[in-house]
């Protein structure tokens, strides 16, 4: 596993992601998964979440994963 970070700057969709970078947030997540730390941050960043169908479910469980992130 790699231990270079991705680097995303106005991310707002997958399909600006090649294979490389895809394969790195899949290890990210496996390594959160399994207890790693989140980095430090040294600079805020900003969460949004457009849903364009209702789903309170959805909706909810994304919020809630936010505010765990911090």
């Amino acid at each position: 596993m790699s231990n270079d970070l991705l680097r995303l700057t106005q991310f707002v969709s997958v399909e600006q992601l090649d294979a490389h970078a895809v394969m790195q947030l899949i290890h990210r997540a496996q390594a959160f998964k399994a207890g790693s730390p989140a980095p430090e941050l040294t600079q805020p960043v900003y969460c949004t979440n457009l849903f364009f169908e209702n789903s309170t479910r959805t909706h909810t469980s994304f919020e809630m994963a936010e505010r765990k992130l911090g």
